[in-house]
């Protein structure tokens, strides 16, 4: 996406009429440079930054440069993100991305979530007498997972 959003980039500015020197204090210039010479990729609080400074909204920015990568056009960008949006709605994801945001989902110290069903049924399993291995094919969970919940059950 380095190539596409670097287009994007140095035809907003230049549509505009900004040099890079012109770019507020938020977008380091010599940042932008690395950006439009398609040396760097933007982390999300810059491409924020970007948003503000070019009066777009990150949506804007992102789309435009997968419209470009993608050779859509505007209604085919749209069509397609209508599309998978959609069916993350669909799906529940965005709902449990609001829940967690909310503080609705627990976490573990580390910033994992917790599944209580999941750590119940691997909690049985070892009073059953499984070994971890057993416990791991029997619910189809990964090694780690089951040795996470196996030694903390709370």
């Amino acid at each position: 996406m380095k190539v596409p959003f670097a287009a994007i980039l140095r035809a907003l500015r230049s549509q505009k009429g900004l040099t890079q020197e012109s770019i507020p204090e938020g977008s380091n210039r010599q940042y932008l440079r690395q950006l439009e010479h398609e040396k760097s990729s933007p982390t999300f609080n810059k491409l924020q930054d970007l948003s503000e400074a070019f009066g777009v909204s990150t949506v804007v920015l992102i789309g435009a440069a997968t419209a470009v990568k993608e050779d859509l056009t505007v209604d085919g960008l749209i069509a397609k993100f209508t599309a998978q949006m959609k069916a993350l709605e669909a799906e529940g994801i965005l709902a449990a991305a609001r829940a967690e945001l909310s503080g609705e989902l627990l976490t573990s110290p580390a910033g994992r979530v917790i599944d209580p069903a999941l750590r119940a049924s691997i909690q049985e399993c070892k009073a059953q007498g499984q070994t971890q291995a057993q416990t791991c094919q029997n619910l189809g969970v990964n090694k780690m997972t089951v040795s996470r919940y196996w030694r903390d059950p709370d």
